[in-house]
C-alpha cells in the first residue's frame, strides 16, 4: 500500500475521522447494546448452546481468538465483527424487514437496522482504496453515524457518552500520525475479517438464530 495514500490532507483527514468514529463510539455503543441483551457472565454458554447446533459440517462461524475473548466476556475487548455477530445470533434482538444480513430499508429505525448500517458502514470505508472523503460526504457520513449512535443510545437507557464522542470526533485536532493510525487499524480489521467473512455468510444463512429458532417452534 504506497504510503502516498496516507498524504496528510483534508480528504485524508475526513476519512480517517470516520475510521476513529467506527473504532470508537460506533464500537462503543454496540457493546452498550450487548451488555443490555446478555449479562457477561450468561455469554459464554449462550454461545456454546449456539455453536452446539450448528451443522457438524460446517467451519465454526467464530475464530479461536474470538471464543477464547467470549469466554472471558470482557465486552470492551469485543471489536465490532464479533459484536455483531452475538447482537445478530445470540441476542433477541428481532431482524429489521430486510433480515439480517441486508441492507435496511431506508428509514428503518429499528436497533436490528442500526447495528447492520454500523456493519455496512464498517465494510465501506475497511474496503476503500481511496482514504480520503471530500467534504460533503464526510458531513453526511457523520450526520448519519450520529444519528445511528443517538438512536441505539437512546435504546441502551438515554446516555449520551457516544454521541458526545462523535461530536467531539468531528473537529478535534488531527495531526498526521493519527490520521495514519486511524485509518490502518480499521484497515486491518477488516483484513482479520474477510478470511473468514465468506463461509460466516454461508452459515448464517443457512440456519435459524437459535432464539428466532425458539420462537419457530413454540409457534
Amino acid at each position: 500500500m504506497a504510503q502516498s495514500k496516507y498524504e496528510s490532507k483534508k480528504e485524508t483527514t475526513n476519512f480517517a475521522r470516520i475510521a476513529r468514529l467506527i473504532l470508537g463510539p460506533c464500537t462503543d455503543v454496540l457493546r452498550d447494546v450487548l451488555k443490555k441483551e446478555i449479562r457477561p457472565s450468561d455469554l459464554p454458554k449462550l454461545v456454546q448452546t449456539y455453536l452446539a447446533k450448528l451443522p457438524k459440517q460446517k467451519k465454526c462461524p467464530i475464530t479461536k481468538e474470538q471464543e477464547n475473548l467470549i469466554n472471558k466476556a470482557n465486552y470492551s475487548d469485543f471489536d465490532v465483527t464479533l459484536l455483531y455477530f452475538l447482537l445478530r445470533n445470540i441476542s433477541n434482538i428481532p431482524p429489521h424487514k430486510n433480515q439480517w444480513g441486508n441492507a435496511p430499508s431506508p428509514g428503518d429505525s429499528s436497533v436490528s437496522a442500526k447495528i447492520e448500517m454500523i456493519r455496512l458502514i464498517r465494510n465501506e470505508f475497511g474496503h476503500s482504496s481511496e482514504f480520503s472523503i471530500l467534504d460533503n460526504d464526510f458531513q453526511n457520513k457523520w450526520q448519519e453515524i450520529f444519528d445511528i449512535v443517538r438512536n441505539l443510545e437512546t435504546y441502551v437507557g438515554g446516555e449520551t457518552i457516544c454521541q458526545n464522542a462523535v461530536k467531539s470526533i468531528k473537529i478535534c485536532s488531527m495531526d498526521p500520525d493519527q490520521s495514519i493510525k486511524y485509518t490502518k487499524e480499521l484497515i486491518e480489521l477488516n483484513k482479520k475479517i474477510n478470511h473468514i467473512s465468506e463461509e460466516v455468510e454461508i452459515i448464517q444463512k443457512t440456519i435459524i438464530p437459535w432464539n428466532v429458532k425458539g420462537e419457530v417452534e413454540n409457534n
